[in-house]
C-alpha cells in the first residue's frame, strides 16, 4: 500500500521542540512569577499535549491566542512587543500543526501563513525556512505536488545559508518524498540514504528513526522485502528506545505489509492490530483509517471476508470524511476485492471505478504518454512533407525527359530547334520548381512560426488562467465552517476554469466560548475571468468588513453595496452599472463551551436575491417566508427569502432586511447560487427550476451529508446529460452538530 504521506507527517512533527512531562510543566506554570513566564510554560505544555491529547492542546492554544491578541495592543515597549510577537508565532505554528495532523488542511494553511507573515516581518530566515517546509507539507497532503516542491525548494534555499547536517538531511528527505510520490523509487532511495548518512553523524536518533522508516518504506515499494524488514525493524527499535509511540503506527503498518508480501498473515495482522490501537489512543484519524484499511486487507488474504468487509466499510467512511485521495483510493480498492470474492460484482465494479479515478488523480501517466505521442506525430509529419517535395521534383524531371525524347522522334528535321526549345523549357520549369520549392519552404517556416506563436500565446493565456484559479482556490478554500461544523459539504462547480461564484466563511470565539460563524455564498456578474475578478473583490471586502463585533448581516450587505458602488464608480459608468453580485449571508451564534444539547443556535440571515433553505423537524419555532411540507415525512423545508435587489447600483435602493430564527441539532442549512436551479437538462432540455430543486434537497435529507452530496452530484450529472453547463454552480449544506 502506498503511504508516502506518513513520511511527510512525521517530518512535520520534528519542527516542534520536545517538552517536559505534564506534571513538571503544570508546576512551572503554577509557579510562574511573570506573564511572559506563564505564557512560555503554557506554550510548552500545549506542545507536549499535542503528542499526548491533541484536542486538549487545541483548547489551550485557542485560549493562548485570545490572551495574546488582547495583550499585544496595550504594549508600548518595542522589546516586549517583539517577545509577544514570538509567542504569537509559536501559537500559530502549533495550531497549524494540530490541523495538519487532524485533517483540517484549510485551517492549517491559514495558521502557517500567519506564522510566515510574522517571520517575514522579523526577517527571521530560519523560521521562514521551517514554515515553508510546513506549507510544503500541507500542499503535499492536498495533492498539489508541484506547489509542495516549490515550498520545499524555498525552504532548502534558505537552509543552505546556515546549513548543518540535520537541516540538510531533512531537506533530502523532502525531495525523496516527492520522488516516492511520483513512483521514482530508485531516486527516492538515493536521497533517503543521503539523509540517513547525514543524520548518523548527529545524536538525533528521533529524526533518524523517521528517515529509516521512510527508507524502509521505499524498499517495500521496490519489493526488496528482506531489506525493507531489516530497515523498518531498526526504525521500530529506535522509536521504542525513545518512547516515540506517536511515531510507531506507520512503521508497524509497513512491517505488516512486508509480512503480507511474505505470506506471513498472522504476523502482519499482529502489526496492524497494534497500529490500530495505538492510532486510536493518539486520536490520529488518518493513521487510524490507514490501519483499518490494512486490517481489511490482511483479513481478505486470510479469507475472513465478513470481518474484512466491516473494517473496509469503516475505513471508507473515515477516508471520505478526511477527504484524503490516497486513503479513498486504497479503501475503494480493498472493498472492490472483497465484494468480488462475495460475488457482488456490481458493487465490486463500482468501487473499482472509484479506485481508478483516485489512482489517476494521484499519478497521471497519460499526460506523459500524450506528450510523447505529440512529439512523434510532429516528427512523422515533418518527414512526410520533405519526402513529398522530393517525389514531386523527381516526377517533374522525368516528365521533361520524356517530352524531349518524344519531340526528337516526332521530327528529326527540327531536332536542333526542338532541342533548343526543350532546353529552354527545362530551364524555365526547373527555375519554376526551385522558385516554388523556395516559396513553399518559406511559407512552411512562416506557418510553423505562426503556429508556435499561437500555441505559445494560448499556453500563456491558459497558464495565466490556471494560475488565477490557484489563487482563487487558495482564497476561497479557507473554509472555517469546518472548525465548528465538520458535517457539511461544498458542491462547487465553476463553468469555466475560474468562477464568478464564491463561498466565504469567517469565525470568531471569545474567551467565554461565544462563537460566531459568518457564512456567505455569492454569484457575481458574469463567469470566467470577469466573474473571478468580482469574486476576489467581494472576498476582499468581506474580510475587511467583518470583525468580532459584526452582528448584523444586513449591515454587512448595505456596506458592501456602498463600497462596490464607490470603487466601481457605478453612478457615472453605464457599463459598470451592470456589475455587482447576488448573495446569501448568514451568521450562526452559539456558546461553544456548552454541551451540544444545551446550546442555543441563533441564525441571522440577509440576502440579495439569493434565499436560504432550512430542513428541520423543528416546526414550532422557525418562522419563515415559505414553508413546504411533504407527505409521509416529518421534515419540513423552510425558506428565508432574500430581498429582490442585488449588491450594486440600482435606481431604487432600500436597506437590506434580516431574518432571525432559532435552530436545534440535526437541522440543516443550505446556501446556494442560482446555477443549480437554472441548469438546462432533462428530456426536454429545460431549466430545472426551484420547486424540483427543493424536492431534491428534501428527498435526500435523510442521508448523511456526504451521501447527500454524492446524490446531488449524480442527479446533476444525469440531468445535464449532453447539455453544456449553463453557469457556475455553488451549493453548501451544513448540519447543526
Amino acid at each position: 500500500m502506498k503511504s508516502y504521506f506518513i513520511a511527510c507527517i512525521l517530518l512535520l512533527s520534528l519542527l516542534r521542540v520536545q517538552a517536559s512531562t505534564t506534571d513538571s510543566l503544570a508546576m512551572l506554570i503554577k509557579q510562574a512569577k511573570t506573564d511572559t513566564q506563564k505564557i512560555s510554560y503554557t506554550i510548552q505544555f500545549a506542545e507536549h499535549m499535542l503528542d499526548v491529547n491533541p484536542d486538549s492542546a487545541l483548547s489551550i492554544l485557542y485560549s493562548l491566542n485570545s490572551t495574546l491578541n488582547k495583550k499585544f495592543p496595550s504594549l508600548s515597549d518595542s522589546a516586549e512587543k517583539n517577545v509577544y510577537l514570538n509567542y504569537t508565532q509559536k501559537v500559530y505554528n502549533d495550531l497549524g500543526y494540530y490541523y495538519a495532523v487532524t485533517g483540517g488542511l484549510d485551517s492549517s494553511l491559514m495558521y502557517f501563513e500567519k506564522c510566515l507573515a510574522i517571520a517575514k516581518k522579523q526577517d527571521n530566515v530560519q523560521h521562514m525556512a521551517e514554515i515553508y517546509n510546513n506549507l510544503g507539507f500541507v500542499a503535499h497532503r492536498k495533492g498539489d505536488i508541484y506547489l509542495a516542491l516549490d515550498y520545499y525548494l524555498k525552504s532548502l534555499k534558505i537552509k543552505e545559508q546556515y546549513s548543518n547536517d540535520a537541516d540538510i538531511a531533512l531537506a533530502y528527505n523532502n525531495v525523496a518524498t516527492i520522488y516516492l510520490n511520483q513512483k521514482e523509487y530508485k531516486k527516492a532511495i538515493e536521497y533517503f540514504k543521503k539523509s540517513v548518512e547525514l543524520l548518523s553523524k548527529t545524536d538525533n536518533e528521533r529524526n533518524l528513526s523517521v528517515i529509516l522508516h521512510n527508507l524502509g518504506h521505499a524498499y517495500l515499494k521496490t519489493k526488496d522485502f528482506d531489506k525493507a524488514e531489516e530497515i523498518l525493524l531498526q526504525s521500530k527499535a529506535l522509536k521504542l528506545k525513545h518512547s516515540l509511540q506517536n511515531l510507531l503506527p506507520p512503521t508497524l503498518m509497513d512491517l505488516g505489509d512486508v509480512y503480507i508480501n511474505k505470506k506471513e498473515y498472522d504476523k502482519a495482522q499482529q502489526q496492524f492490530e497494534q497500529a490500530l490501537v495505538l492510532s486510536e489512543e493518539l486520536k490520529n484519524k488518518e493513521s487510524y483509517t490507514n490501519a483499518l484499511v490494512r486490517m481489511a486487507n490482511v483479513l481478505y488474504y486470510k479469507g475472513d471476508l465478513n470481518q474484512a468487509l466491516n473494517y473496509a466499510k469503516k475505513a471508507k467512511i473515515n477516508a471520505d470524511k478526511l477527504n484524503y485521495p490516497d486513503l479513498k483510493k486504497e479503501s475503494a480498492l480493498v472493498l472492490s476485492r472483497i465484494y468480488n470474492q462475495l460475488k457482488d460484482y456490481k458493487k465490486s465494479y463500482q468501487f473499482y471505478q472509484e479506485y481508478i479515478a483516485y489512482r489517476d488523480s494521484l499519478f497521471n501517466e497519460e499526460l506523459r504518454e500524450n506528450t510523447i505521442k505529440k512529439q512523434l506525430s510532429f516528427e512523422y509529419q515533418r518527414k512526410r512533407l520533405a519526402d513529398s517535395l522530393a517525389i514531386a521534383k523527381e516526377k517533374a524531371l522525368q516528365q521533361l525527359t520524356l517530352e524531349k525524347k518524344q519531340a526528337e522522334l516526332e521530327n528529326e528535321k527540327t531536332t536542333k530547334r526542338a532541342l533548343f526549345i526543350g532546353v529552354i523549357l527545362l530551364v524555365i520549369i526547373i527555375a519554376l520548381i526551385v522558385y516554388s520549392f523556395s516559396k513553399t519552404k518559406q511559407a512552411n517556416k512562416l506557418i510553423k512560426k505562426q503556429k508556435l506563436i499561437v500555441e505559445q500565446k494560448n499556453t500563456e493565456i491558459t497558464d495565466s488562467i490556471n494560475y488565477a484559479k490557484r489563487i482563487q482556490d487558495a482564497v476561497i478554500n479557507r473554509n472555517e465552517v469546518n472548525i465548528y461544523f465538520p458535517d457539511h459539504f461544498v458542491l462547487f462547480k465553476p463553468k469555466d476554469i475560474v468562477s464568478g461564484d464564491f463561498y466565504w466563511s469567517k469565525s470568531f470565539e471569545d474567551e467565554y466560548g461565544n462563537a460566531s460563524i459568518h457564512i456567505a455564498v455569492a454569484d457575481c456578474t458574469g463567469h470566467g475571468v470577469p466573474g473571478a475578478f468580482m469574486s476576489l473583490l467581494g472576498i476582499s471586502y468581506l474580510n475587511e468588513l467583518v470583525s468580532p463585533q459584526t452582528k448584523s448581516p444586513a449591515n454587512v450587505l448595505n456596506t458592501l453595496r456602498k463600497k462596490i458602488i464607490e470603487n466601481l464608480k457605478q453612478k457615472g459608468d453605464a457599463k459598470a452599472l451592470r456589475d455587482g453580485m447576488d448573495m446569501s449571508y448568514c451568521l450562526l451564534e452559539f456558546n461553544h463551551n456548552l454541551p451540544v444539547e444545551e446550546r442555543k443556535y441563533t441564525l441571522t440571515f440577509a440576502g440579495a436575491f439569493n434565499s436560504i433553505y432550512i430542513i428541520s423537524d423543528n416546526q414550532s419555532t422557525i418562522k419563515a417566508d415559505s414553508v413546504l411540507t411533504f407527505e409521509n415525512s416529518s421534515k419540513t423545508l423552510y425558506e428565508l427569502k432574500a430581498d429582490r435587489q442585488s449588491i450594486g447600483y440600482i435606481r431604487q435602493m432600500v436597506a437590506f432586511t434580516e431574518h432571525k430564527v432559532t435552530l436545534k441539532p440535526k437541522d440543516r442549512i443550505y446556501l446556494f447560487s442560482d446555477g443549480f436551479a437554472d441548469q438546462f437538462g432533462g428530456e426536454k432540455g429545460k431549466k430545472l427550476k426551484y420547486k424540483p430543486f427543493k424536492n431534491l434537497l428534501h428527498s435526500t435529507a435523510d442521508k448523511p451529508l456526504i451521501e447527500q452530496e454524492k446524490e446531488l452530484e449524480k442527479f446533476l450529472s444525469d440531468w445535464m446529460k449532453n447539455y453544456e453547463q449553463t453557469d457556475d454552480i455553488t451549493l453548501i449544506g451544513i448540519e447543526i452538530t
